[in-house]
């Protein structure tokens, strides 16, 4: 999951946060893999074209929308790396793997 710059606010409107905000990984035997907090009005899903959409409400525009993608798909992509650093376990990597890779590829 990746979010841009997105959040609700407590009137029901959209607000700006960081460009990470809402990252919660959590495998999908845990939890399905929803957003804890609607990045629009449609849903609790987060698709990287919704989150596009709703980075240009927060003012952002597409090149500095995916330039924040690109930094947290690179952030994330590590975390298998950062995992092993802090002596997590072979199986509890693989048991997160859900939460971070999706497809095939890194989230």
């Amino acid at each position: 999951m990746l979010t841009l710059p997105v959040r609700s606010n407590l009137s029901g409107g959209v607000g700006c946060g960081a460009p990470a905000f809402d990252m919660d990984p959590t495998p999908t035997d845990v939890r399905a893999r929803v957003l804890r907090l609607a990045i629009d009005e449609t849903g609790d899903t987060a698709p990287l074209e919704v989150a596009r959409f709703m980075a240009r409400q927060c003012g952002l525009k597409p090149p500095a929308a995916s330039d924040i993608v690109a930094q947290v798909q690179t952030a994330v992509a590590k975390w298998r790396v950062v995992a092993a650093t802090h002596g997590l376990h072979a199986r509890d990597v693989e048991r997160m793997a859900s939460a971070f890779e999706h497809g095939g590829t890194a989230a």
